[in-house]
């Protein structure tokens, strides 16, 4: 796989054909079949943004910090808590756990500004 990958980034080509790459680029499993990081990166991101749009489903968000601490290596149950919404800003913590032990296996924080309009 690897070669295949190098073949395909060395190309000179300027349109990028998406099912011309190697389909295992594209799985949320790594070569261990657990989790990849940015699978669980974009998890994270997503119940997280969810959570704080519960709070303010009219306003327009982009984040500000995301940190996240890989604990252990397994698929995942979900838990988000809201720990702060102010005007501007929204704070989530998110765990992801193994959905048969319970254990923590990531612990994540992600802090988003809530776009405020412009009265000019």
């Amino acid at each position: 796989m690897e070669e295949a990958v190098k073949r395909y980034l060395e190309k000179k080509e300027k349109d990028v054909d998406i099912d011309a790459m190697p389909r295992r680029l594209f799985e949320t499993v790594n070569a261990g079949n657990i989790l990849h990081g940015g699978a669980t990166a974009t998890l994270v991101d997503v119940v997280s943004t969810a959570v704080l749009y519960t709070h303010r489903a009219s306003a327009i968000g982009v984040s500000v910090d995301m940190s996240i601490s890989y604990l252990d290596a397994a698929y995942a149950g979900v838990e988000a808590k809201t720990l702060r919404i102010g005007k501007a800003i929204g704070v989530v913590s998110v765990e992801l756990r193994n959905k048969n032990t319970g254990r923590i296996i990531a612990h994540a924080r992600h802090t988003m500004y809530f776009v405020v309009s412009s009265r000019m």
